[in-house]
């Protein structure tokens, strides 16, 4: 019947306003309040200028959700970087002073001295290597194949590989290990209360290697 009344000319046509999906960056931010909102976009600003300057996906910096742990917990110490989710010592020592120096300067504190800029050649490798295994990696290259191209040992590539996981939030190990594998890991660890890789290897008796089930349980981890 309204139809007819708008044919007639007896009638306002009403629009509703086409309806808004939440981009990334909303959704991200939702749990955070204003002021750690505000943070967590000034550490992401950061995050961007450092993987320009490195030529590195940002990902390869910190991911998102370290970004809003620091925004969450506001470190102000290199040492109080250890308690943030996705920072290690090495990670703490390569780029904590300059995410410490945003937190540090959004709270109104003096920034600490700044780091002498000497040379690191071993260092500047050493993060190209890491950079170019994250990107194999997203290529589903193996630990073994990583190994072999950067000329670097078994175990780095495969803990770069985990560090890989951790940042993007993997869930499915099958990239890198078999599907029957993968799932007969997944079955033992889940059915134990506290399932650290050394136990899953005991209930498995040698039938996955160390490195599948150091993957799988990286995996589950962000499940």
């Amino acid at each position: 019947q309204d139809g007819h009344h708008l044919l007639d000319g007896n009638g306002a046509a009403r629009l509703s306003a086409p309806s808004k999906k939440k981009t990334k960056k909303s959704a991200v931010a939702e749990s955070l309040n204003k002021a750690d909102r505000d943070l967590f976009e000034a550490l992401r600003e950061k995050r961007r200028d450092i993987a320009r300057e490195r030529d590195v996906p940002p990902y390869v910096i910190f991911g998102d959700k370290t970004l809003r742990s620091l925004a969450e917990i506001k470190p102000i110490e290199r040492a109080d970087l250890l308690k943030v989710y996705g920072i290690g010592e090495t990670k703490a020592e390569d780029l904590g002073d300059a995410f410490l120096s945003v937190i540090r300067g959004y709270l109104g504190l003096d920034a600490p001295a700044a780091p002498r800029n000497e040379p690191n050649d071993t260092a500047d490798r050493k993060h190209d290597r890491r950079a170019e295994a994250y990107r194999l990696y997203a290529d589903a290259w193996t630990p073994e194949d990583v190994s072999d191209k950067l000329s670097v040992p078994p175990a780095k590539a495969l803990k770069w590989l985990i560090e890989y996981i951790d940042s993007e939030f993997i869930d499915d190990a099958t990239p890198w290990v078999s599907p029957p594998v993968a799932d007969s890991i997944l079955d033992v660890a889940l059915a134990l209360p506290n399932p650290k890789a050394s136990k899953v290897k005991q209930e498995l008796d040698g039938a996955a290697r160390d490195r599948d089930i150091q993957i799988v349980l990286a995996c589950m981890r962000n499940g």
